[in-house]
């Protein structure tokens, strides 16, 4: 009984550490990309919003310009 015990927390503390590990892993992940995307859009000078499509589309949906 004392052996099954052990091995079930071992095995919920490496679930633990592992699910962390991932979600730190995706959270970097995700800073680096919004890094990359705000390092482009600063050193090409393109605003998103200054596309003469997209602001068509966003007055057509919003009714304004």
């Amino acid at each position: 009984m004392q052996l099954i015990k052990k091995k079930y927390y071992s095995f919920r503390k490496i679930t633990l550490i592992s699910l962390v590990t991932i979600c730190s892993m995706l959270l970097i992940l995700f800073f680096i990309g919004f890094l990359y995307f705000a390092i482009t859009s600063i050193t090409t000078g393109e605003n998103f919003l200054d596309d003469p499509e997209v602001r068509e589309e966003t007055h057509n949906l919003t009714g304004e310009l």
